[in-house]
Parts: structure tokens; C-alpha cells; sequence
């Protein structure tokens, strides 16, 4: 058991050697939206291998030595090709309680990527409740729809909806121009079509988009966010940007503009993702997360791209482990004024839009909220 501060060099290939690695364990990341110095590692090991291992972020009030150790998507507890195993997943909690409750006094927030309907799913929520995690049963749970974008591609194709087989086709004839690739180019051009939709629609984000691309700057190729861009005569008219890391793959964000919905290019656009993700060798494709209720529109474009190879999916939800009194105040306090502020963003400015997809997440899940990827 290892307990401190990596460095990006000494991360990376830690994270590389899971496959349930995500974009918000990236050290990418994490120093990007909160500052390198504010990171901490846990890593559990047998014969030089990690065999799970988790990036905190570490808030502390200045002087009083409280506050709260959060981790976003973690722990990481699948070494690829060896498959998951309990007794690991209980070394690492007992090891973040350690380092980060007993000996700092802070509190613990973890939102781990386990899935409700997951086969060791309640020997998880066991696992978590015997080594001191309370389950906050208030926080809304991640929900998405994955797709299982493994097998050959003539029989993915033949899943898909009805209606959504039919709009790719209408789309496929409009003889729409692809690029994929991590170049800063194809982000900016993401920007150009995000902002316009941002003005057009006059959504709530509580991702920003600029961000993302810092984050993208700092990653390495390996982990870099990829894009896929569909242009019509040379105009970019929708983008979908995503991680690809482990075996899953997650849509981050995604933008199409008028252009676009008339070409359908936003179908062609995630067709030609789900092919690339196949070629590649990936499993699964989470679409972003989905809100059946308050996004309708962009829950039921996933689904009909899903079609017959799709599941819904829910994460466990968020646990939290006590620390010191102060920490905890620290918790309760900070947890209802992002709450709070959630609410006063979506009174003043309108309806949440899903447009921000785990990785919104990841950053949403701080508020209590979710968020999903546009069709």
C-alpha cells in the first residue's frame, strides 16, 4: 500500500494498467480543475503491479487541518486482464481511510463507477458499508444507457432502432465529410459549434467546455479525449467528443448545429464513433448519461442508437466516511451550498441541458446533479 502525491509520470501508467481507467482519474484532470497540489494517490500493489488505485481531491480549510478527500469514478479496482477482486477493492478503502480520515481528520466522499445491476453489486454495497461508508441515499445515482460496441459491425448496425437505422441512412446520403483524431484543431471546432448551440438554446451547463480543452492540452496522446468531427462542404456541422480508456469508452460532449440537424449528420456522426470504438477493440460505449424526465429528447436519440445491444445502467451512488467533527461539518456545509447553487443556476437560467456527459458526472455529482451527452 502506497499513500501520498503522484506525479503525472508516475500516475500515468499506473492508470494505464486498468481497465475501468476514466477520464476523471486522469492526473490530466484533476490538476486541471483542481490544481496539482491538491491531489492525492492510494495505490495497492502485489509484485510491482497495482492491482487497484485511486485520485483524490483533496479540499482542506487553511490552518484547521479539515475539510474533505473526494474521488471522482474511483477507486480503480480492475487491472487489465486480471479481472476484479474483492479483497483488493477492500485494501484501497481501508487504505483512503487511513491516509486520508484517521491520519488527516478529513472526510471521504467516494461516487465509485459500480454499477446497480452489476454481479458483485451488493457484496460492493457490503464491502463499502463494513469498511465505514455511508450510502447518501439524497444524491441522485449516474444513469446512462451503454452500448456493447464488440462483435462484427454488420450485426451492431442491425441493432439499432428503427427510426434511428433510418435517419443514419438519410444522413449517410448527404455525402457528409469525417475526421477523428485528438488535434487541437477538431477541438476548436468543437467550441465554434458549442458555443452557437450554447446561444442558441440557452441551456445550464455546469461543465465548461473551456476547461475540457486544458484538460486536453495536458493529457498525453495515450489519454488524450478524442473527437469526432462531421463537416458538410468543409463547415463543421456536429461534434461528438469522448474518452477512451480500459474497456469503455464515455461520451464527454457533443454539439450539432441547424446545418447539421437538417443533414442528420449527428447520427452519422456517433455511427461512425460506435465503428471506430469496434475496430479499436473497446467492449462498451456509455452514451453519457440519459434523463428520460428532463431531457427527453437526447435520452431517447441514445436509446435508438443503442437499440437491441443497449442497457440501462445506474451507478451505486456516492458513500461518504466520516472524519474529524469539523470535517464533517465541513461536508454538510459545502455539499448544501452546491446544491444550493445548482438550484439558483437552473431558476435564473432555464432547463438543464444534457450536454456534458460523465464527465459532468464526475463534476455535477460534487452538486448532487447529473448530466448527459446532446444527439
Amino acid at each position: 500500500m502506497q499513500c501520498g502525491t503522484c506525479d503525472e509520470a508516475e500516475w500515468n501508467p499506473i492508470l494505464l494498467g486498468f481497465d475501468d481507467a476514466v477520464l476523471y482519474q486522469t492526473w490530466a484532470y484533476g490538476a486541471t480543475r483542481w490544481g496539482a497540489r491538491n491531489l492525492g494517490h492510494v495505490v495497492v500493489s502485489r509484485d510491482g503491479q497495482a492491482m487497484a488505485a485511486a485520485q483524490v481531491r483533496l479540499t482542506r480549510v487553511p490552518a484547521l487541518g479539515v475539510g474533505v478527500a473526494y474521488s471522482a469514478w474511483g477507486p480503480m479496482c480492475r487491472p487489465r486482464g486480471g479481472g476484479g477482486d474483492l479483497g483488493n477493492y477492500r485494501r484501497i478503502l481501508r487504505g483512503l481511510r487511513q491516509a486520508y480520515s484517521r491520519q488527516l481528520g478529513l472526510s471521504l466522499r467516494l461516487r465509485p463507477q459500480d454499477r446497480q445491476d452489476g454481479g458483485d453489486a451488493e457484496a460492493v454495497r457490503r464491502l463499502l458499508t463494513e469498511e465505514g461508508f455511508a450510502h447518501q441515499g439524497a444524491v441522485e445515482h449516474y444513469q446512462t444507457i451503454e452500448m456493447d460496441v464488440s462483435g462484427p459491425p454488420d450485426r451492431l448496425r442491425g441493432t439499432l432502432g428503427r427510426s434511428w437505422k433510418q435517419q443514419l441512412r438519410r444522413g449517410e446520403g448527404e455525402g457528409l465529410e469525417i475526421q477523428e483524431g485528438t488535434g487541437p484543431e477538431l477541438y476548436r471546432a468543437f467550441l465554434r459549434l458549442y458555443a452557437e448551440m450554447k446561444e442558441r438554446k440557452q441551456f445550464v451547463a455546469f461543465v465548461d467546455s473551456r476547461e475540457m480543452e486544458s484538460v486536453q492540452e495536458r493529457l498525453p496522446e495515450a489519454l488524450k479525449m478524442r473527437i469526432t468531427l462531421c463537416s458538410a462542404g468543409g463547415e463543421p456541422v456536429s461534434a461528438l467528443v469522448y474518452s477512451a480508456l480500459g474497456d469503455t469508452a464515455v461520451g464527454i460532449l457533443a454539439a450539432t448545429g441547424p446545418r447539421g440537424r437538417e443533414l442528420r449528420a449527428g447520427y452519422v456522426m456517433w455511427w461512425r464513433t460506435v465503428e471506430t470504438l469496434n475496430r479499436r477493440g473497446f467492449r462498451r460505449f456509455d452514451l453519457g448519461g440519459v434523463d428520460f424526465e428532463r431531457s427527453p429528447g437526447p435520452a431517447r436519440f441514445k436509446q435508438g442508437l443503442a437499440g437491441k445491444s443497449g442497457r440501462p445502467v445506474e451507478h451505486l451512488g456516492q458513500f461518504d466516511a466520516p472524519g474529524g467533527a469539523l470535517s464533517r461539518l465541513c461536508l454538510g456545509v459545502g455539499s448544501a451550498l452546491h446544491s444550493a447553487y445548482r438550484r439558483m443556476r437552473l431558476r435564473v437560467n432555464g432547463r438543464p441541458h444534457n450536454v456534458a456527459g460523465a464527465p459532468a458526472a464526475a463534476v455535477a455529482a460534487e452538486a448532487g446533479g447529473k448530466e448527459g451527452v446532446d444527439g
